[in-house]
Formats: C-alpha cells, sequence, structure tokens
C-alpha cells in the first residue's frame, strides 16, 4: 500500500495522518503532523486521524440507522392514524347509505329515530371534526419534519 505524503513544500516528505473536516478551512485537507501544528493549529479539533475517521463514520451510521428507525415508526403510526380516520368515514357512508334507503323505503319512524345523525351531517360537525384531525396529523408531520431537517 502506498503511503499518502504530503505535498507542501518543507514537508512533502511527511505522511498524512488524516483530513481536515472543517468547513471553512481553505487549506488542503489532508494533512500530516507539520500541517496539523502550522495550518490547522487554529481548528485541531476538526482535523480527524485516519485511526478515528471510521470511528467517526460508525458513529454518522447510527444516528442516520436511528433517524430512519424513527421515521418508520412515525410512518406506521401515521398510516395507523389515517386507517382509522379511512374506516371512521368508510362507517359513517354505510350510516349514511342504510338511511338514505329507510328513507326511500318510507320508512319514516325508522329514520326519524336516527334523525340526530343527520343533524351532525348537516350542520358540518362531522365535516369539522374530520377536518380538524387531519389538520392536527398535518401539524405533527410538520414539526417531525421540522426536527429531522
Amino acid at each position: 500500500m502506498e503511503i499518502f505524503k504530503c505535498r507542501y513544500v518543507n514537508h512533502e516528505n511527511e505522511e498524512i495522518i488524516g483530513f481536515c473536516l472543517n468547513q471553512n478551512c481553505q487549506k488542503a485537507t489532508q494533512y500530516c503532523y507539520q500541517c496539523l501544528t502550522q495550518t490547522h493549529s487554529d481548528h485541531l479539533s476538526d482535523c480527524i486521524r485516519f485511526a478515528t475517521m471510521s470511528q467517526l463514520i460508525n458513529q454518522f451510521i447510527q444516528v442516520y440507522k436511528e433517524s430512519n428507525k424513527q421515521i418508520k415508526e412515525t410512518i406506521h403510526q401515521m398510516k395507523n392514524c389515517f386507517e382509522q380516520i379511512q374506516k371512521q368515514m368508510d362507517q359513517e357512508i354505510i350510516l349514511l347509505q342504510n338511511m338514505n334507503q329507510k328513507l326511500l323505503n318510507n320508512e319514516y319512524l325508522t329514520f326519524k329515530s336516527e334523525i340526530n345523525i343527520i343533524k351532525q351531517f348537516y350542520s358540518k360537525e362531522k365535516e369539522n371534526s374530520i377536518c380538524i384531525q387531519l389538520i392536527n396529523f398535518k401539524r405533527v408531520i410538520n414539526n417531525r419534519i421540522q426536527q429531522i431537517s
């Protein structure tokens, strides 16, 4: 394996020992011991030796794995919530269809006993409830996205 050598004058034969990860550093990313003490001395903590670079990368991997796991859990929870809302809406559609059939079949007394259901729909109470749930879910999703970003 070829040894990675420094290219700066006066220490071009020095072995490169790591990389500078400082976003604002304008010097060469790779560094030797002399570069570290001369060129990168104001941000030593951003200079990572080869020996610890792998550990750092593994930490990044773990953070992303954990974030990915949390995203999957959140998606699963949201999916369950939406499925519950959808199931509730499907049941209400069936209820309304049954009520409409009673009305069409002239079953007025039976229909009258369920008139409160129609009143809830007529007043938009049911519709507003669903809208509020959806708005709350969107808010939760947006908050989660902001936490991840």
